[in-house]
């Protein structure tokens, strides 16, 4: 019996292509090439990193609890730490090989550091990897409002001090993301949207771009 969500599948795909359009557009300015297109690629990156990152976490958040992966999550932990191996090390080897060809070079200390420091593709899965252990080892099975709304501060809380402790600071600000999607996987939020309530989101986005790629003097990672 095929148990998946299509359009969760969907939205991974959708999610997956901000990501792979957003790396292009960051390593194409990063290299200073196709200069008479630097606002566009630059309007197309700052639109993408406005919300494809928190979408990532809302979905992983929402199959977490709707598959209840923390009855198995030493099975899904352990496939994620091999994969996250693999992948973080073939990614400091074609940097490390290629040497001044790449936009940000790499060393041995960037490998040996691979543990607590991934390197930046590999983040994702590094974080995610927490999250797993985090809100299974808490026997946290029942993401309730109040759970939303303490994390929802903790990530407030996380922008507005700016601390500056590595991977740290993504698991305080993602946690938010990642709980919202328990939320409505639980809730059936998704089932009840109407019309309105898609259009007041797609409202909220569009603000959210516009203040974005505007530059308005506040706290763009908190908007």
């Amino acid at each position: 019996m095929n148990n998946r969500i299509e359009w969760i599948d969907a939205l991974k795909g959708f999610a997956i292509l901000t990501v792979v359009i957003g790396h292009c557009a960051d390593g194409i300015l990063s290299a200073g090439m196709y200069s008479q297109y630097k606002f566009e690629l630059q309007a197309l990156y700052d639109a993408i990193y406005s919300f494809h990152m928190p979408l990532f976490f809302i979905v992983s958040g929402f199959v977490f609890w709707l598959s209840k992966s923390y009855d198995r999550y030493r099975t899904k932990v352990f496939d994620f730490v091999i994969v996250y191996v693999i992948w973080d090390f073939l990614t400091w080897l074609v940097k490390f090989l290629l040497g001044s060809k790449v936009n940000r070079q790499v060393g041995f200390e960037d490998l040996i550091g691979m543990f607590y420091h991934p390197i930046a593709p590999m983040w994702y899965l590094y974080v995610l990897t927490i999250f797993y252990l985090i809100f299974s080892l808490l026997d946290i099975k029942k993401v309730s409002f109040k759970v939303v709304t303490l994390c929802g501060f903790i990530a407030v809380i996380d922008k507005m001090v700016n601390m500056n402790v590595g991977v740290i600071n993504q698991v305080l600000y993602y946690a938010y993301f990642f709980v919202v999607g328990g939320h409505i996987a639980q809730t059936k939020l998704y089932l009840e949207l109407k019309r309105k309530h898609v259009f007041a989101a797609l409202v909220l986005l569009a603000v959210n771009c516009y203040v974005y790629l505007n530059y308005i003097t506040i706290n763009m990672p908190l908007i």
